[in-house]
């Protein structure tokens, strides 16, 4: 897909509040994690994609995000993680990866490029969260 007009994302952006989403990885990954297990009691959570910056908390909707198909997206998600101020992206929800259970996808921006490092991503079931 090529874009030629303005891009348009739903999201929306939150002071970022460091008890809810704190700065040290572990605290910060086990903490999102405990969300999309929260949000799994109430049904299934529709995958959101998180900026986290030192002050604010950006949020969008990744079904936006889906319009791009392959590099496209890939482009677009490096994009938003090479933001200027980035400290963390995660895409959070519900996903299922052939049989393997729920999960969140964090990442973050590499310290030498405008490029997405992951962690491996917080792989696991709400009754499993360390996935073992």
């Amino acid at each position: 897909m090529t874009v030629s007009g303005p891009l348009r994302l739903r999201g929306s952006a939150i002071p970022r509040d460091i008890e809810r989403y704190p700065r040290d990885d572990s605290a910060l990954g086990y903490a999102l994690f405990s969300m999309v297990t929260e949000a799994l009691k109430r049904g299934r959570p529709a995958p959101i994609v998180f900026l986290l910056s030192a002050s604010t908390v950006d949020r969008f909707a990744y079904k936006s995000i889906l319009q791009f198909k392959g590099r496209s997206r890939r482009r677009l998600l490096g994009s938003i993680a090479g933001a200027e101020g980035a400290e963390c992206m995660a895409i959070l929800g519900a996903f299922r990866f052939r049989g393997r259970g729920h999960s969140t996808v964090s990442g973050w921006p590499a310290s030498t490029s405008n490029g997405l490092t992951t962690d491996g991503g917080l792989h696991g079931s709400p009754s499993d969260p360390a996935g073992s």
